[in-house]
């Protein structure tokens, strides 16, 4: 059986084939050869790690995702992946009033929806009401959103982006967008177009569960999710 570092050792390189066939428009062996040196060259020189291939930290991973079933193991990609991303995203986000993609999201959300309850931005992104209502805070204070009264309800009051806010929001979604590429860059768009609808699926069932029965128990979500699932196959 081919273990985990051959096989990845092939993928990468069928990789590195289409990265050299899409860049120089030939399909000559010799000439991969040639681009490939020159490639792990330029590696080098910049002051990366010398080995094309080098995974650091894999190992470990490896190791311990080697003891999950594959339920687990795809779930726990899922997390990870977003880990990246929102270090990422803190990344390129640096230069500006924004501390998180979450931030940034509470804004976009805003500029969306116009004038909008903090409850419905809140909930929009599935976090807890004190870490909303703390990011909210935030983003008042950094003078990126206001709060109006709402004419439909002397009670409450609607967030809107003020003209600060505005200006951030369009320089976050430039790098927001950079950012994005970039994560996408190592993965034929084709792939991760073809998981795309998978893990919507998913989202749209956890959704329905999350919001309409987040007060029920561990027992009773089993059961729930039980005779729900085959709507969803």
């Amino acid at each position: 059986m081919m273990n985990n570092r051959k096989y990845f050792m092939i993928k990468k390189l069928i990789s590195l084939w289409d990265e050299y066939e899409e860049e120089s428009g030939n399909e000559n062996l010799q000439e991969f050869a040639d681009w490939l040196i020159r490639k792990n060259r330029t590696v080098k020189s910049a002051g990366y790690a010398p080995d094309l291939y080098a995974r650091p930290g894999l190992p470990e991973y490896r190791k311990f995702a080697g003891n999950l079933d594959l339920k687990r193991r795809f779930l726990d990609i899922i997390s990870r992946l977003s880990r990246f991303h929102e270090f990422y995203t803190r990344k390129f986000l640096a230069a500006l009033p924004l501390n998180s993609r979450l931030e940034y999201l509470f804004l976009y959300a805003i500029d969306v929806m116009g004038p909008a309850k903090k409850t419905e931005i809140i909930h929009l992104h599935l976090v807890e009401f004190t870490t909303g209502v703390d990011i909210i805070k935030r983003l008042t204070k950094q003078g990126l959103i206001s709060e109006l009264h709402n004419p439909a309800d002397k009670r409450t009051k609607l967030l809107t982006l003020t003209d600060k806010g505005k200006r951030i929001l369009n320089q976050a979604h430039r790098k927001v967008s950079d950012e994005v590429t970039m994560v996408l860059s190592c993965i034929d768009e084709n792939k991760w177009k073809k998981a795309l609808p998978v893990l919507e699926d998913m989202h749209d069932f956890h959704h329905d569960v999350y919001i309409r029965h987040g007060e029920k128990n561990d027992a009773e979500l089993l059961n729930l999710v039980a005779s729900l699932k085959y709507l969803y196959k």
